[in-house]
C-alpha cells in the first residue's frame, strides 16, 4: 500500500484500535495530572503515584506535563 491510504490497515485493525486506546489514556492522565499539580492539590511526583503511572511511562509523562505546565525540573 501506499499514498494516502498506506496508514489505513494498521488504523483499522484491532492492533492500531489498541494503540490508540491506549494513547487516549495515556493523554488523560496527563491532563489529570496537570489539573491536580495546577490546583496545587499534590506536587507532580505525587499526581504520578496517586494515578498509578507505569514505570515504563513515567519518564514520558513527567516530561510531558512539566513541557505544558511549563515547569522547572528540579
Amino acid at each position: 500500500m501506499c499514498g494516502i491510504f498506506a496508514d489505513s490497515k494498521v488504523r483499522y485493525t484491532e492492533e492500531g484500535r489498541a494503540e490508540g486506546r491506549v494513547e487516549g489514556i495515556i493523554e488523560g492522565k496527563i491532563e489529570d495530572i496537570c489539573s491536580l499539580v495546577m490546583a496545587d492539590k499534590c506536587t507532580l511526583d505525587e499526581a504520578i503515584i496517586l494515578l498509578k503511572i507505569p514505570e515504563e511511562k513515567v519518564d514520558f509523562i513527567r516530561a510531558e506535563v512539566i513541557k505544558r505546565l511549563g515547569l522547572t525540573e528540579d
